[in-house]
């Protein structure tokens, strides 16, 4: 059994080019929030079943805590903090694929919007 070595990798995170120095097998939800300091996406099972560690790449919702980080080199990953730096309305972010954190209660639900066309 090899160890791999960690390496340079280049991410674009909430519109911003960063690089991290680690294995590619470690989860994006762990060089969120260790390495990068982006502590809204959370730990929740570990399972990719809760949503806790919801982020967006390339727009689609991904599991953070168990996608490794090398298979999100070349794409454009969108965490919460990076939802709120858009001035849009939550209900435009989620017609765009966004995924809304709420928490109430202590309970973590995910909210989507589905636009109707009006016309």
């Amino acid at each position: 059994m090899t160890s791999e070595q960690p390496v340079q990798r280049s991410l674009t995170v909430n519109g911003q080019r960063v690089e991290v120095h680690v294995e590619g097998q470690t989860a994006l939800l762990y060089v969120l929030r260790n390495h990068l300091g982006l502590k809204g996406t959370r730990f929740g099972c570990g399972l990719g079943a809760c949503g806790a560690c919801y982020v967006l790449v390339d727009g689609r919702p991904t599991y953070s805590c168990d996608t490794p980080v090398s298979t999100v080199v070349g794409t454009e990953i969108t965490t919460v903090e990076g939802l709120g730096a858009c001035d849009a309305h939550p209900v435009i972010l989620a017609a765009a694929g966004a995924v809304l954190f709420v928490r109430s209660a202590g309970d973590r639900q995910v909210r989507t919007a589905e636009v109707v066309d009006a016309g």
